[in-house]
């Protein structure tokens, strides 16, 4: 019987920074590895290490065999992270301070507030931010790098059965599991607040026109947390790692310019450039967030409402997951979210499903900050041993990953031989 590839253990900051082992004395922390400018400390391998223990009390920190084997794998890691900046692969800081953001919220619906997070990780959100922020990068370009090694990776259905018959007494039984939907709606802002904070931009551009201080109506009007209090510095940035049209309206000034109105996801800009070149930008902004008021919250929830109404007179969920989800990824699968048991949602979401039947649609509920759902429990599935009838499609997940985990190893191996890594003692 052949023993079936796990995934490469990826354990980002989130999980290393609950997973503090207990000091009993003071430990001068030490670098264990480099990979090209990256250094991997002791701290690091022992908190990874604490997180498998907090998971498994069989592990033991002190075991040298599971020490080296962690350490390789993060060495693999920084490899794959290194292999990303040798291809000039980027990612730019707007996509860092979304995925931050979106990290950010959701730790709040499930902690309950800032000052809680800060309890639980030990420090201060700024300093949260700025681990995390350096961990997102370092996933995105992991994420990239695999993409465009692997991204165009198919398999066919002779692979999936040659893969099941090979590996077929190691994958998992399939456990009682939920065929689970849904719909999102993402709050939208009315065109009048739209308005409203181009009129405000207007007028406080006029008010820096005619005299004002820019960086001190940045520090009053800026909805820019992170700037305001620099009066809306941004300092030099590639221009690749900013929105285009922040750039587009950032080029066309001359120094010391400052622009009408420029709108991105985020809202609308005034920039000024301060210096420039070809490739970056040292700017200040005031930043204007279009503002979602309650009543654009209560009109999102009405309309899913209106939604579930008809699933119960009868109407398809997925034919409404269809035309009205605002989620990219699953609209076109009519809002699948998959078949996965009951324990891999999210705790809110458990309780929830608890309390349905199959059939049911269940109410309104928030699934990010600007953002609702319903919820649809189409079936029960009992548990069994999986096999190519009713599991085809997660047998050919396995399949994919097990295909690109054989590759990524032949990869690595490769990378450990090009780019310049070292254990040190």
């Amino acid at each position: 019987m052949k023993k079936l590839i796990l995934p490469l253990l990826l354990v980002i900051l989130t999980g290393t920074l609950f997973a503090q082992a207990p000091q009993t004395g003071l430990v001068m922390d030490k670098v264990v590895a480099r990979v090209g400018n990256m250094m991997i400390m002791q701290s690091d391998l022992n908190g990874r290490i604490a997180l498998l223990a907090s998971k498994d009390p069989s592990v033991k920190l002190e075991d040298k065999e599971l020490q080296k084997t962690m350490l390789d794998l993060m060495i693999d890691e920084k490899l794959i992270i290194e292999s990303a900046i040798e291809d000039s692969l980027e990612v730019s800081e707007a996509q860092i301070n979304q995925y931050w953001e979106i990290y950010l919220q959701n730790m709040i619906q499930e902690i309950g507030s800032e000052k809680r997070i800060e309890q639980l990780y030990g420090m201060s959100l700024p300093e949260i931010r700025q681990k995390m922020k350096i961990e997102i990068r370092n996933g995105q370009l992991s994420d990239l790098a695999r993409q465009k090694h692997f991204g165009d990776l198919k398999i066919n259905r002779a692979d999936v059965e040659s893969f099941y018959n090979t590996y077929k007494d190691s994958i998992p039984d399939i456990k009682e599991s939920i065929d689970l939907y849904h719909i999102i709606k993402k709050i939208t802002a009315k065109a009048s607040a739209k308005e409203d904070a181009y009129k405000l931009a207007l007028k406080i551009r006029d008010s820096v026109l005619k005299g004002g201080d820019f960086a001190e109506f940045a520090k009053k009007y800026s909805d820019d947390v992170y700037s305001k209090p620099e009066g809306g510095n941004l300092g030099w940035f590639d221009k690749s790692k900013l929105f285009p049209e922040f750039v587009k309206g950032a080029n066309a000034l001359n120094e010391g310019e400052v622009s009408m109105p420029i709108e991105t996801p985020l809202g609308y800009h005034l920039v000024q450039t301060l210096e420039k070149n070809e490739t970056q930008l040292n700017t200040r902004h005031i930043l204007f967030k279009i503002g979602k008021s309650e009543n654009d919250r209560i009109e999102t929830m009405d309309f899913l409402k209106k939604l579930k109404d008809s699933v119960d007179k009868g109407a398809s969920f997925e034919a409404l997951a269809k035309r009205y989800s605002d989620d990219k990824e699953t609209k076109g699968f009519g809002g699948s979210i998959g078949i996965n048991p009951i324990e891999a949602y999210p705790s809110t979401v458990q309780t929830l499903l608890k309390e349905m039947k199959d059939g049911q649609v269940s109410d309104p509920m928030q699934y990010e900050a600007d953002s609702y759902q319903i919820l649809y429990r189409k079936r029960t599935i009992k548990p069994h041993k999986a096999n190519l009838t009713d599991d085809y499609k997660k047998i050919e997940q396995y399949a994919l990953v097990n295909k690109q985990n054989e590759m990524t190893k032949e990869w690595v191996k490769k990378l450990r031989k090009t780019l310049y890594w070292e254990y040190v003692k």
